[in-house]
Formats: structure tokens, sequence, C-alpha cells
């Protein structure tokens, strides 16, 4: 199942308020996703009532918005129990649980399959707004769960987001040994040459001009 076409925030924000109660997010760009995630989440132009965001991943488990661990949640079953347990509102991001839902070459665990079915309903059910959402760079869903989660498209950065990291790049090296030889044209041309790549690529594309003779000139 999956949401419509309208922008991003606008898509999650209507999500949120509407109680859907598990999102998937495919993109490799978790810093950006999480970013637009806390940002929704928090502006109450968008939500009548502001969240909580808290992030799981494997290493640490939840983390909550002030930075604290929640024990004994880095294992994926009681981190999903924890989720239902919840008696407040809040969004709860979870980074690697696609590695633990199957692919090709081994199913998923169903304990964990059965676990999410069971969130679903909890989060429906419940009189407060709890989301579950899910950020993975591949899209690996069960047979069992594809009724119940819902996809939300997430774009690659638009030229302005690219030339921000630009501009950025380029007055930090300013004062260094690159030397900047590149106009207001020629960023717009080196930003327009970017789009299709995620910050991060265009970041390292931009560190290789600058790097690869020292210059960052319109050429490039």
């Amino acid at each position: 199942m999956a949401a419509g076409a309208k922008t991003f925030r606008d898509n999650l924000a209507l999500l949120l308020r509407a109680r859907f109660p598990v999102l998937y997010v495919e993109s490799y760009e978790e810093a950006r996703v999480l970013a637009e995630i806390v940002s929704v989440a928090s502006d109450q132009s968008l939500m009548r009532t502001v969240r909580p965001v808290y992030v799981w991943s494997a290493t640490r488990g939840f983390v909550g918005p002030q930075g604290a661990a929640v024990p004994k949640t880095t294992d994926p079953r009681q981190a999903v129990e924890w989720v239902m347990r919840q008696e407040s509102a809040g969004v709860f991001v979870m980074l690697d649980l696609h590695a633990y839902l199957g692919d090709d070459r081994r199913p998923a665990d169903p304990h964990l399959v059965r676990l999410l079915r069971d969130v679903v309903t909890a989060l429906q059910a419940g009189a407060i707004g709890r989301v579950l959402i899910l950020i993975a760079p591949l899209l690996r869903i069960p047979g069992e769960l594809e009724k119940d989660v819902t996809l939300v498209d997430f774009p690659l950065p638009a030229e302005e987001e690219i030339r921000a990291v630009l501009d950025g790049m380029i007055v930090s090296n300013s004062e260094g040994r690159i030397r900047i030889e590149v106009d207001s044209v020629g960023r717009e041309r080196l930003a327009k040459a970017a789009l299709g790549l995620t910050l991060n690529e265009a970041t390292n594309a931009f560190a290789r001009a600058m790097v690869d003779d020292g210059v960052l000139a319109d050429e490039d």
C-alpha cells in the first residue's frame, strides 16, 4: 500500500495525524529522513500534538529524544514489544529492521513478523497517537505484512539542497589550500550536475573535484 504523491513532509504529517500504524521509507539517506521526521513531528503547524521521536538501531536499541538509551531494546523483538507497551504519543523509528525481514536466501524471523502484525493492531486500537516507521536502504516487507505497511516515498535531494552543501564546502575550503575559481553560474551548473545523487554522493563528488587538482573551477 503506497501513500500519495505529495511532498514527504505533507505526506508524513497526514499519515501521522491519520494514525497509520506502520510506515516504511526506502532510502539510503538515514540522516535526511530522520531530520525530516523529527521536524514534522515537532511542527505544531502540521501536528495537533507534537510527538517525541525515538530511534532504534541494532547497535544501540531505542534512543530517546534527549539521547538516553532505553535498556534491553537492542533485540528487535524486545524493541517492538517495548513500542507496544508505550502509553504516550510518540514516533518510533527503526533503522535496521530490514535485516531481520528476510530476503531471497532466507526467510523472515516469524516471531518478529507476528510481533509486527500485533503492533499494527495495538497502534490502531490505542487512544493515543503512536506510529512505527521503518527506514531501510532496501525494500523488504514479508508477504504477511504487505497490506499493513504503508510505503512513503522519500525523494532524492533537490537542487537547492545540493547547492547548500556545495556552498558550505566552498566556504569551509576558501581559506585552505583549495583554490575556488567558480562563480554563481558555475555553482548552479555543478549543483544541477549532481541531481540524482544522494547528499553523501554529491558531497563526495564535490570533494573529489576539489582535491583532484587543488582547484574547484567552472570546468569541473
